[in-house]
């Protein structure tokens, strides 16, 4: 009998991070690897593809409550000067956080930023996280706007 794997509709998984909070510059979809922004406090997604990253990943927005959406999920983006919410792990922490579209990676395989917010398969110098399950986004890629796909990751 096979076990369906569920989403765990939460961002961080499990191990040692830090929680921060601040003012998204733009749009920022929970999963997303975000970066300090241009002002103090703000959070962008992470912009160099291939650079170096500091292990912060938007949370979803466990706070919302309001007449429209009662509960926030791990897929309701924060938009411009929305309060964000953000998780730094470290070595063994692990999240659930996006591949972008036209990557398939192995269980194992190092991802990097993609500088988009999205992860991609290693092609530079800076590992960012593994990924702890096997992923194609190159096919069925229905889980966000542009074919990316979410993985469950561990921090580098």
């Amino acid at each position: 009998m096979a076990i369906t794997k569920q989403s765990p509709r939460t961002i961080h998984l499990g191990g040692p991070a830090v929680k921060l909070e601040g003012q998204a510059e733009a749009a920022i979809t929970p999963g997303m690897l975000v970066e300090p922004g241009t002002v103090v406090g703000d959070f962008k997604k992470h912009a160099s593809n291939a650079g170096q990253a500091q292990r912060a990943f938007a949370l979803g927005n466990e706070y919302a409550n309001d007449a429209v959406t009662p509960v926030y999920t791990s897929d309701d983006d924060y938009v411009a000067d929305e309060q964000v919410y953000v998780k730094v792990g470290t070595f063994g922490s692990s999240f659930w956080a996006w591949l972008t579209s036209g990557d398939s990676v192995a269980y194992g395989a190092k991802l990097e930023s993609a500088g988009n917010g999205f992860l991609s398969a290693v092609s530079g110098s800076y590992p960012v996280a593994w990924a702890l399950e096997t992923v194609d986004a190159t096919a069925d890629i229905s889980e966000h706007a542009g074919g990316h796909k979410r993985i469950r990751v561990e921090v580098m």
